[in-house]
């Protein structure tokens, strides 16, 4: 995420759309994903979704709707990290 803000204060938008697809590549392995706990796969489907609004729109090179995009990836990422925060929590 720090290398999609700092491509959106630069202007690099459509420099944009190659980190997002990492990052939608990174958050589709299963290997952390908390298989069982149907409200992560949930949080984790939006995640992949955000991220692939901001693919579309720093491809389209619009830095307005590329930065509400971004704002909606953290939005989503905050959500699911309380999420499992909150998890760990109760689990003790």
């Amino acid at each position: 995420m720090n290398q999609v803000f700092a491509k959106l204060v630069r202007g690099q938008v459509p420099k944009i759309q190659t980190e997002a697809e990492t990052l939608r590549m990174i958050s589709a392995v299963n290997s952390w994903h908390m298989a069982e706990d149907e409200e992560f796969i949930r949080y984790n489907k939006n995640f992949q979704e955000a991220l692939r609004t901001l693919e579309l729109r720093s491809k389209e090179g619009n830095p307005d709707a590329t930065y509400l995009a971004y704002i909606q990836v953290g939005m989503v990422c905050m959500q699911c990290h309380k999420h499992v925060r909150d998890q760990g929590a109760n689990s003790n």
